[in-house]
């Protein structure tokens, strides 16, 4: 049966484990690193943003607001830029966080990374592949955040803000009589 021994070893095959360097090539890919300081990125990376997501016919101007932190260049240069949602009608349009990118200095070059928080997830793809279009120099708005229909909303989604009216109070008019001699 089952339990017979035979004089012949049984040669076991064992997985080996993988070595730190196949394990660091996991998450690594084929993609270059970051070009430049933590300041430079940062510039090429907002200027990206402002000019694809937030320009005059960029996806993301109607339903979302961009925000950033930026420390001086003397310090590090580290920054933080936050892509939050748009909430129409608040005394602070700034809703919940929903596109994260982080960039840390590390020495004389930076690191950067995305992290989608509650875009759609397409969405969230097209804004990591710009952002590490940028981060490696390139500067237009070519690839995903030009393609037209890319958008992080449905477009019934993307109405342009209400109109908030005005808080001034009309001028009153004041009669002037002149003056009896």
């Amino acid at each position: 049966g089952g339990c017979a021994s035979t004089s012949e070893t049984p040669s076991l095959s064992i997985a080996s484990l993988p070595s730190i360097a196949s394990i660091s090539a996991i998450g690594a890919g084929t993609s270059e690193r970051p070009v430049g300081s933590a300041t430079d990125l940062y510039a090429r990376v907002g200027r990206g943003a402002m000019a694809c997501w937030f320009g005059a016919k960029g996806p993301l101007k109607l339903g979302y607001i961009y925000h950033a932190e930026a420390e001086a260049a003397s310090r590090g240069g580290g920054s933080e830029i936050i892509i939050h949602q748009r909430e129409i009608g608040q005394p602070n349009p700034r809703g919940p966080k929903a596109f994260r990118i982080k960039i840390e200095p590390a020495g004389d070059a930076a690191s950067i990374a995305t992290e989608n928080l509650k875009m759609p997830e397409a969405s969230g793809r097209a804004m990591t592949a710009d952002v590490e279009r940028w981060s490696k120099g390139e500067a237009a708005c070519t690839g995903s955040s030009a393609v037209a229909g890319w958008s992080p909303k449905a477009a019934d989604d993307q109405k342009a803000p209400a109109k908030v009216a005005s808080a001034k109070k009309p001028k009153a008019k004041i009669a002037f009589k002149p003056a009896k001699p």
